[in-house]
């Protein structure tokens, strides 16, 4: 989670902002008692990045899909994100 405070703190330290679609399709991949694990290969090509000001394109599409998993825990009845990564792996096809 902090990998991604960071990635956001830093575009807006520059200026920028992200506009755009996300197609995402995450997938259960183990359920235990309280802990479930997901994985998605995110397709972002249509999510750029935009100067946050004048709202200019200041991206291109990559054309890839990168792999995040996520690791919840059931914690008083709700499911939390207590684990994240993204941008694991390239993974599919944009």
């Amino acid at each position: 989670m902090q990998a991604v405070r960071n990635h956001l703190l830093l575009m807006r330290q520059e200026g920028l902002v992200g506009r755009g679609d996300m197609r995402l399709a995450p997938k259960l991949v183990s359920l235990k008692a309280s802990m479930a694990k997901v994985e998605d290969c995110q397709d972002l090509t249509g999510f750029l990045q935009h100067d946050a000001k004048t709202g200019a394109l200041r991206d291109r599409p990559s054309g890839k899909r990168f792999l995040a998993k996520a690791t919840l825990t059931r914690i008083e009845g709700q499911w939390l994100v207590t684990q994240a990564a993204q941008a694991v792996a390239v993974c599919g096809k944009a």
